[in-house]
């Protein structure tokens, strides 16, 4: 899609995204080590007609695991060939790898097709990608959860695949086929709506997998301080963010008893950016917006440490 990354990487953060996907467009890669100087195990699940395994993982006699996945198109089998390569120790224990696949509406399909096959229903021919006339029937329909369930997915663990495909669906409510780009397009025509300028952000990607997207952090608050007080949406979204140290990206974060499930807030993370922001309870329990950003090299664990350290120099004065 023209609104990503031009450069792209194999891990599941990165996954693309379609109308016809499955799992995340994502794959585990299970590696286990057998015998000094044998290959390893390694499995890929799901297991389908799709994926192409090349095992070249060795066994060594110790030492943590080494291990890289690279997948590449074959356009003859039309399969995604995974290379998995490196080493493993023969006293550890199994490792896994979440890397992403390339062709979600051939993957979706043969999913599909596997499935079908583990319930004795046999299916012939290969999976090709197609356009869906209008006038074809609709076999089959089911639910899926209420919209505020799946922002809290995407929220609690940061999951990008999530927050493209959500954009993506906004764009198919007004045209079709849908595209980021349309999506994106709503997402700032929703902020200048609500009184932001171009001066305010830049946003050319909905997960954040780009250093393009730009926001000020006075501009975040603002829009954090408007959510809290549109009462039509705002218990739904203050459920999906992460507390602190109980769940999310700040499970392991602030735990002590002062800080304790008294900061909720979304993570943002890049190679040499840190950020929070979300709500922290005043001494009446009432909610106040705040936003840390952090831009710069040095150590990104300590940004987020003196982040934790204001919390709780905060509540435990008080």
């Amino acid at each position: 899609d023209d609104s990503r990354e031009g450069k792209r990487v194999g891990r599941a953060y990165d996954a693309p995204v379609g109308a016809m996907s499955f799992n995340w467009n994502s794959m585990n890669v299970f590696v286990r080590p057998t015998k000094n100087g044998k290959l390893a195990d390694v499995t890929l699940d799901p297991e389908n007609d799709y994926l192409k395994l090349e095992n070249t993982v060795k066994t060594k006699k110790s030492g943590v695991p080494e291990l890289q996945v690279d997948r590449s198109w074959n356009e003859k089998s039309r399969q995604e060939v995974v290379k998995v390569r490196g080493t493993i120790g023969d006293g550890q224990k199994e490792a896994v790898i979440f890397a992403n696949i390339t062709r979600p509406d051939l993957w979706a399909g043969a999913n599909l097709k596997a499935f079908l096959k583990q319930r004795g229903i046999g299916v012939s021919g290969s999976i090709k990608n197609c356009k869906a006339d209008e006038f074809m029937p609709v076999l089959a329909e089911t639910e899926s959860k209420p919209v505020e369930m799946i922002l809290t997915d995407m929220n609690k663990f940061s999951n990008n695949f999530v927050a493209e495909m959500l954009t993506k669906n906004i764009a198919a409510l007004t045209q079709k086929p849908a595209t980021l780009k349309i999506g994106i397009e709503k997402i700032q025509m929703h902020l200048k709506e609500l009184g932001f300028t171009e001066k305010d952000f830049v946003i050319t990607n909905p997960s954040g997998l780009t250093r393009e997207n730009k926001m000020t952090t006075q501009a975040l608050w603002k829009l954090l301080l408007i959510r809290e007080k549109d009462f039509s949406n705002m218990p739904e979204f203050m459920i999906s963010l992460p507390v602190a140290g109980v769940d999310g990206t700040l499970k392991k974060r602030m735990k002590k008893d002062a800080t304790f499930r008294q900061v909720r807030a979304k993570t943002g993370h890049l190679d040499g950016v840190t950020s929070l922001a979300g709500y922290a309870a005043d001494s009446k329990g009432m909610p106040i917006p705040f936003v840390f950003m952090y831009n710069g090299p040095g150590d990104q664990s300590r940004a987020r440490a003196i982040m934790d350290q204001i919390f709780e120099k905060y509540y435990s004065q008080r």
